[in-house]
């Protein structure tokens, strides 16, 4: 569960600050977002909005409903929950949960009328600022730049500080040459909850939080609408979707344009690079405080005004003159780019091609039509990239499972795992009262759990009691998990949702008179045999194979107790989950 407390505003000498307390599982974060004093009546404490447009993704990511103790826009609250929730959950190969948000409506904030964009200096910030400086609707024309530490530098770790200050330095210029005012938004937000690939979410919670003085903002779009995707909204970057983002997320008094969405990247560069501002200001590097010259921005921006021959004129922002004496270096990585499906490389490859007839450049095919030159290598990848192997581990109580997870473990690189018996035992105690009383458990004198496993139909249905909170557990584990493969096991698991996403079910099967002795030794060494008879021993090995119930099982395990038979089981089993992988 996620609370958001009643944002406050705390004016100090210089500098005022929204302030609203978040507790997350009873851990309290105090975030903060400052302005320079002169914006502080505009900081919004009525409302919860910005504040829930940054966290309902982080609640999707992490299985968290969301309580709002101060009032939400009613515009907000029906677009997120209505549109956004639904619809992100739904394209994130169910790696994103569906929330509740709990919470008081009330009418939009009356705002100010002023127009706004962010001052980032790169090639999509440069062209919404000159696009709408003299916008020929007066109502539309930018009013007020802003720059915001933790969506506009927030970028190589150990870096940060360098990029911030030289962002918001090159900012100032922009500011002062164009006589237009900056906001500088400064935050911890994104320290307390890191959530990629949701940038949008973090700069538009910088917006809502001064919602009474914008009207309008402008967001840069990073891709053109054409590449519009929605593949995997738990993985690809948001910006491939930021024109829905911006719809559902502006209201009938502060509208968010996705700004040069009209245009490929390469028509922006075109558009702005005849300014001296932008040639003098330019900065795209995702590595240094400078254009580095090397890294994927810099190269594709280097070879993109090569293209359109304006790169003599930023010879202030790139040294030109490495660039002519590397040029092969650079061709290559053009073919790189390319290769992986860099789409900003198809914008501008025919003209340097072209330009240069050189034999690097040749490997690459002549980019023909829109699909061609958008969709050789779909964002569907980046999801296959960073799938998750998940094998399910099944059987009977005292199969061997633990067994089996212990060998895939040892024998694979890269391997979680997840015990779904810690969580049975959490929950069984947590509803223990629902369970009892479903079950109709006497007050015999016999420990109410081992009532549970008389008949397979009450194992099933107080599985079904607890499975909700278990299902939740597993996705957050999975979903938090850095390795690649992950193995689950539990008796329980063909009731479960991840019986679903399993790549691969294994079945660990024992007969009863291979089983029975085994569990007895255990009890002994543990000190409970005392509390089991043979009678619900054997109820509970026998109600508890409720893989028997299914099929389609990719490997069973025969385990007749003989440790050697097992582990050669194993093995059979590891090499086809090798081969099948390969």
């Amino acid at each position: 569960m996620i609370v958001i407390g009643k944002p406050y505003v705390v004016n100090e000498d210089t500098k005022s600050k929204l302030v609203c307390d978040i507790t997350v599982d009873d851990e309290v974060k105090t975030i903060y977002l400052e302005v320079d004093k002169e914006y502080g009546k505009y900081l919004c404490a009525e409302r919860c909005d910005g504040f829930l447009i940054v966290l309902f993704y982080y609640a999707m990511r992490n299985g968290h409903d969301i309580v709002c103790k101060e009032k939400v826009s009613e515009d907000l609250f029906y677009q997120i929950t209505e549109y956004l929730i639904p619809l992100l959950q739904k394209n994130s190969h169910d790696n994103l949960f569906d929330i509740n948000i709990i919470c008081k409506t009330a009418p939009n904030i009356k705002n100010g009328h002023a127009v706004g964009t962010s001052a980032t200096c790169g090639v999509d910030s440069f062209y919404t600022i000159y696009n709408n400086i003299n916008n020929k609707l007066k109502t539309k024309k930018l009013t007020h730049l802003t720059i915001m530490n933790i969506a506009d530098s927030y970028k190589k770790e150990g870096r940060y500080t360098l990029i911030k200050d030289k962002v918001y330095e090159k900012a100032e210029i922009l500011s002062k040459e164009l006589n237009l005012p900056l906001i500088k938004i400064n935050s911890n937000m994104r320290d307390e909850f890191p959530i990629p690939p949701m940038h949008t979410l973090i700069r538009l919670f910088g917006v809502y939080s001064l919602q009474k003085l914008f009207g309008t903002y402008y967001f840069s779009s990073g891709y053109p609408v054409w590449t519009f995707n929605m593949e995997d909204t738990s993985l690809i970057d948001c910006a491939r979707y930021d024109l829905l983002l911006c719809k559902e997320l502006s209201t009938k008094n502060l509208f968010i344009y996705s700004e040069g969405s009209q245009l490929s990247r390469l028509e922006k560069l075109e558009s702005i690079a005849k300014y001296d501002l932008v040639q003098k200001n330019l900065h795209v590097c995702v590595d240094k405080e400078y254009n580095c010259g090397l890294c994927s921005k810099c190269v594709r921006t280097i070879l993109a005004l090569d293209s359109i021959d304006m790169l003599e004129e930023f010879s202030d922002v790139f040294d030109v003159e490495f660039y002519h004496n590397n040029i092969d270096f650079y061709f290559k990585e053009a073919l790189k780019l390319y290769s992986i499906g860099d789409i900003y490389v198809y914008d501008y490859i025919n003209k340097i091609k072209n330009k240069y007839n050189h034999e690097i450049l040749q490997q690459i095919p002549d980019i023909v039509d829109a699909s061609e030159k958008y969709y050789i290598k779909s964002d569907y990848q980046t999801y296959l990239n960073n799938k998750k192997t998940i094998i399910g581990v099944t059987g009977g109580s005292s199969s061997g499972k633990s067994t089996v997870v212990s060998y895939l473990s040892n024998n694979l690189d890269g391997v979680d795992t997840i015990s779904v018996d810690d969580y049975m035992i959490k929950y069984l105690d947590v509803y223990k009262k629902q369970i009892i009383d479903t079950l109709k458990i006497p007050n015999d004198g016999r420990h109410w759990c081992n009532h549970i496993y008389d008949n397979r139909g009450d194992v099933e249905e107080w599985v079904n009691i607890i499975k909700p909170e278990i299902d939740k557990s597993i996705k957050r584990d999975i979903n938090n998990s850095k390795n690649k493969v992950i193995v689950v096991d539990s008796f329980m698991l063909p009731l479960l949702e991840v019986f679903k996403k399993c790549d691969y079910k294994i079945n660990v099967k024992s007969e009863l008179d291979k089983k029975l002795p085994r569990v007895k030794k255990r009890l002994k060494i543990v000190g409970r045999d005392k509390l089991f008879n043979d009678d619900s021993l054997v109820k509970r090995l026998e109600n508890t194979k409720l893989s028997d119930s299914y099929s389609g099982f990719d490997f069973v395990i025969d385990n007749n107790g003989d440790t050697t038979s097992l582990s050669t089981n194993c093995t059979k089993v590891l090499k086809k989950l090798k081969k099948k992988a390969n």
